[in-house]
């Protein structure tokens, strides 16, 4: 339930959409968490576009809303400084909070929370605190008789003798609506408790705090919805304040009591029921760990019967008889569509093997849709038109292929197939091999298909930074020698000179020392990679090409070059020689 509507928050959410909101979170105490989850819901309703900002370092966002809650600084004194010096530049928005002070930072929208904060800011406006807009699940039957929880610090009446501080309880916004909820009824000088109480259908008496603030809350909004005013003179019958009767009971005033018994007796309820706690969540952390493991269990034996079933129906395709052949070259033609059949085939077993269930496959296919049934997997042509079908041609050139694959992949397919009966596309369109060998994983590379993970960083993602990182230094392209790698790098690097050595499988090479800019070798070949170091100037590569996966690729800078390295497109300092570089470049 919820103790007022959302719309009644409009004034301040409202003026937010349309804009980059950075949020500065609460420096509270846990009743502050409460404030800060119900600013996340009205985020929600409002559909206000927000992010959390620590200002940190620059800042993205076009307007600032700071956090409300209670009385105190608005946020530790080096965020304060990072947000006065941001505010002169960035409309600042203070959510409802109440105030023993002045703000002290530029505000575009000061929103306070009781009426006595006014007085601090004139031209704040006066809305209602956001827990009273907050919208919790109905709680169970209350657990226990009504509680009294009074703070402990500075700010309660009895500052330093209670033990019964809900702050001190709980240490989350979950736990503060739990400890609230299990009470039939709640007195406190916390207000946000009394609040908590409140939104979950309990009643609630808030009693005077050492500040005008409870007082003012309770005059301004609370009085109005059902919450109780216990004042601090009110008397029992035996001439004690109420108030004060009420912070003994939950265990407050023990120096005046005198008795560490009683003292001891109270923290060791604290620690069993703390205990308690552990065990209870404990055991439902398991539950929920069985419960996820059975249903990603069960959903993996329903994929696999969904495939099961899919196999099934395109075998029976498969067995549909053929019309005889009156000629020999009608003859040969069935015989042709019944090894692209298998090949058909053999790619989908792939897919399901390789591509999870959710893949979304762009196929080299030719217009065949029988190509785009994937079991399961979403399956579009390549080129497709903007309607999705068959483009019914090929790409103009390899730059028309690369662009049309970005702007697919950027609608969200992950990934490209090329069948058997398109791989000539990557000799003809030899830029669109290079982009995807340098800017996409090869998932799959066999007999029957090619598989690219357009989402996936490249095994060639080092040397390709490297390269990069030459080309800015040296303002050329560096010259590779291939020393049998066997992994033709003039089709991934068509823009950089490549050769091979006379003889590829001489021990030592025919060259200068420092003479050749890189030198690409077989990984493990200890004395291949003695005699490249002795001969590269800029960089020694290896290369493992193992045989059901991608290469791994190391890229080991040399001399001056040892100084920078490329991690994720950027060029930055090393401080150790061989390190391996990774990361994709824009």
């Amino acid at each position: 339930m919820k103790l007022l509507a959302a719309d009644s928050f409009a004034p301040i959410f409202e003026p937010l959409l349309g804009r980059r909101v950075g949020y500065v979170p609460t420096a509270g105490g846990v009743g502050d968490l409460l404030v800060e989850l119900a600013a996340f819901q009205l985020f929600a309703h409002f559909g206000v576009d927000y992010h959390v900002e620590t200002l940190a370092g620059e800042c993205a966002a076009d307007v600032l809303v700071v956090a409300g809650g209670g009385p105190g600084p608005l946020c530790p004194p080096a965020l304060a400084a990072r947000l006065a010096e941001a505010s002169a530049a960035i409309p600042v928005v203070l959510l409802p909070r109440s105030l023993s002070g002045s703000v002290g930072i530029r505000v575009r929208r000061l929103h306070v929370r009781d009426r006595a904060s006014l007085a601090w800011e004139r031209d704040a406006t006066l809305m209602p605190d956001l827990i009273l807009g907050l919208e919790v699940a109905a709680p169970r039957e209350a657990e226990e008789e009504p509680g009294v929880w009074l703070r402990c610090d500075e700010e309660g009446l009895f500052a330093g003798q209670g033990l019964g501080d809900p702050d001190l309880v709980c240490g989350t916004a979950a736990e503060y609506l739990a400890l609230a909820a299990r009470h039939r009824a709640i007195v406190t000088d916390r207000p946000e408790f009394a609040m908590a109480a409140l939104v979950q259908g309990r009643e609630a008496t808030l009693v005077p705090a050492a500040s005008p603030v409870n007082r003012s809350l309770y005059e301004s909004w609370l009085a109005d919805l059902g919450c109780r005013w216990l004042d601090d003179r009110d008397m029992g019958g035996d001439g004690t304040p109420i108030v004060a009767t009420l912070a003994a009971a939950a265990g407050g005033l023990t120096a005046a009591a005198g008795d560490p018994r009683r003292i001891e007796r109270a923290l060791a309820r604290c620690d069993a029921a703390l205990r308690a706690v552990d065990a209870r969540m404990a055991a439902r952390d398991r539950a929920f760990e069985e419960v996820v493991g059975l249903f990603a269990a069960g959903q993996e034996r329903l994929l696999r019967r969904i495939d099961d079933l899919e196999e099934s129906l395109y075998r029976l395709q498969a067995r549909q008889p053929a019309a005889a052949a009156a000629t020999d070259a009608e003859a040969d033609d069935v015989e042709e569509r019944r090894r692209y059949g298998q090949l058909v085939g053999r790619i989908r077993g792939i897919v399901r093997d390789r591509l999870p269930a959710d893949a979304a496959v762009l196929v080299v296919s030719r217009g065949d849709d029988e190509l785009l049934r994937l079991f399961g997997r979403r399956g579009g042509h390549f080129p497709q038109a903007a309607s999705g079908v068959y483009a019914g041609h090929h790409p103009a050139d390899a730059a028309a292929a690369v662009a049309h694959l970005e702007e697919l992949a950027a609608a969200g397919w992950d990934h490209l197939l090329l069948p058997a009966t398109s791989f000539w596309w990557l000799e003809h369109y030899g830029l669109l091999a290079a982009h995807l060998h340098r800017s996409a994983a090869v998932v799959h590379e066999g007999a029957d298909c090619i598989i690219f993970g357009l989402r996936d960083e490249s095994s060639w993602a080092p040397l390709t930074g490297f390269v990069a990182a030459f080309k800015a230094r040296e303002a050329r392209f560096p010259a590779i020698l291939d020393w049998g790698t066997g992994c033709r790098l003039e089709r991934i690097f068509p823009e950089v000179p490549v050769f091979a050595p006379p003889e590829p499988l001489a021990a030592c090479l025919p060259y200068l020392e420092e003479s050749i800019d890189v030198i690409a070798v077989p990984a493990g070949d200890a004395a291949r990679l003695q005699e490249a170091r002795r001969v590269a100037t800029a960089a020694v590569v290896e290369i493992d090409r193992a045989a059901d996966s991608a290469p791994r690729v190391i890229v080991h800078p040399l001399g001056r070059h040892a100084a920078v390295s490329v991690q994720r497109g950027r060029i930055v300092p090393a401080d150790v020689r061989g390190l391996e570089t990774r990361g994709r470049l824009p």
